[in-house]
């Protein structure tokens, strides 16, 4: 179950900010998993993943999309006005001034570090 519709089921839903890992990510991956396991390891790696794409995955995936489904059951439906960001860097400067912008006002603000 998506983390939105249960922070909407209990609060005023003003934006989403969606994180999708960066490419070099993935690189970095693989460096550390050739360092770690060595080419057969990586080997084994990949062959276990191609056999779960093939094999596994769709009774997963079904299995996953069941969940959401139950779980999602009495929650409401995020609208698809809410103001959506997507980036790669949740801690960038671009992010901060998206959340910022959809923040409360300062007397209805949770108190806590100062930002900066």
């Amino acid at each position: 179950m998506p983390l939105r519709h249960s922070i909407a089921s209990f609060s005023d839903l003003a934006g989403l900010v969606i994180i999708q890992e960066p490419r070099g990510n993935r690189i970095g991956r693989v460096r550390r998993e050739l360092r770690r396991g060595g080419l057969l390891g990586f080997a084994d790696v990949l062959a276990f993943r191609a056999y779960y794409s093939l094999r596994l995955s769709r009774a997963d995936r079904n299995w996953e999309e069941d969940a959401r489904a139950r779980l999602a059951r009495g929650l409401p439906v995020v609208p698809c006005s809410i103001p959506r960001f997507v980036t790669d860097d949740p801690n960038n400067r671009v992010t901060r001034r998206f959340i910022d912008a959809k923040s409360p006002t300062d007397d209805c603000s949770v108190p806590g570090p100062p930002r900066k």
